[in-house]
């Protein structure tokens, strides 16, 4: 009554573990979908490419830093972990999106 539930670990393995990992699903595919937006054709309000590119990196990785240090889910923080450093080793990025992934990657050692 009012007080805090303690989930059991079948309750975190089965039922929490994938809503987060599905989240961060969720904010990957959005940065994807914002990218092949700007590869259409997008004017970007006059920005260039790799300014949003540094935008959008920085904000995903922000919203990864304050799940795991705010509500400490890992699920969440590792999807989006995946995604950059996934993308990074995609053949043809470019070595400005390495570096830019490089450059934020020590967010992740706090």
């Amino acid at each position: 009554m009012g007080g805090v539930k303690v989930s059991s670990a079948s309750e975190i393995l089965w039922v929490q573990l994938p809503f987060r990992i599905y989240l961060g699903w969720i904010m990957v595919t959005t940065v994807t979908e914002l990218a092949a937006v700007i590869y259409l054709g997008w004017e970007g309000f006059g920005f260039s490419e790799i300014y949003w590119a540094v935008a959008v990196v920085a904000i995903i990785t922000a919203a990864a830093f304050v799940f795991l240090k705010r509500r400490t889910d890992l699920a969440v923080s590792a999807v989006i972990l995946w995604f950059l450093l996934g993308g990074t080793a995609i053949k043809g990025f470019s070595p400005a999106s390495r570096e830019l992934t490089i450059a934020v990657s020590p967010l992740w050692a706090y």
